[in-house]
């Protein structure tokens, strides 16, 4: 069986390397990664033949500095917390649930509160699922920065995304070509509230938001 493996040496050709944009992070340093054709390093699993290098996103690939990659695009994660909280509706009451908070490279991404350990931990799962394969490319070098001025359906209505809350996996969405989001698309004081200004915030995660326009 012929041997594949072929690794980086001071005589490989690096001058037309052109990276990924996943934010790849190792232990709170940025990476980049690039496929580097011909140079495989390792074989089977989810890679197959595996010819994947990464570098310190603050230098310039060499061999000295080129590592074998078989990682995460983005590292995703979660925790979860008994929490008590006060309660006043007929009178003050504490009451129990649990809240998650799902992180990105090491980051508060998104969070949320939860009836049981169980199901909280079910729910974030099946989240990190959605931010993973979602169409804002969640998984790449500056997504945020990214987002702004992005052209989205807001419902039926067409909108523009001028911000995005950090922490909280928000968008702000303002009327792209018209006064405002008409009703019964925006009620103040609704769960998908309008600003004052009549901008929506959403979850980057709302069945409302079509991330595809023209």
């Amino acid at each position: 069986m012929e041997n594949k493996i072929k690794l980086i040496d001071k005589n490989t050709d690096l001058s037309n390397i052109k990276p990924f944009e996943w934010d790849v992070n190792v232990k709170g340093r940025p990476y980049y990664v690039a496929r580097i054709d011909g140079y495989i390093h390792s074989i089977g699993g989810h890679w197959g033949e595996n010819d994947y290098w990464c570098w310190p996103r603050d230098e310039q690939p060499t061999h000295k500095n080129l590592i074998q990659f078989a990682g995460a695009r983005c590292r995703w994660g979660f925790r979860v917390d008994d929490n008590n909280y006060i309660r006043n509706k007929h009178g003050a009451e504490i009451l129990h649930n649990h809240y998650a908070v799902i992180t990105r490279n090491g980051e508060d991404f998104y969070s949320f509160a939860h009836g049981g350990l169980g199901g909280a931990t079910a729910k974030a799962q099946t989240l990190i699922d959605e931010f993973e394969d979602h169409p804002a490319w969640i998984n790449e070098i500056d997504f945020d920065k990214k987002l702004i001025n992005r052209k989205v359906w807001w419902r039926e209505s067409p909108g523009i995304i001028r911000s995005y809350i950090k922490g909280q996996a928000c968008v702000m969405i303002e009327p792209d070509g018209i006064d405002e989001f008409p009703t019964p698309n925006c009620f103040k004081g609704d769960d998908m509230p309008c600003t004052e200004d009549g901008d929506i915030k959403a979850n980057i995660l709302d069945k409302d938001i079509w991330w595809f326009r023209d």
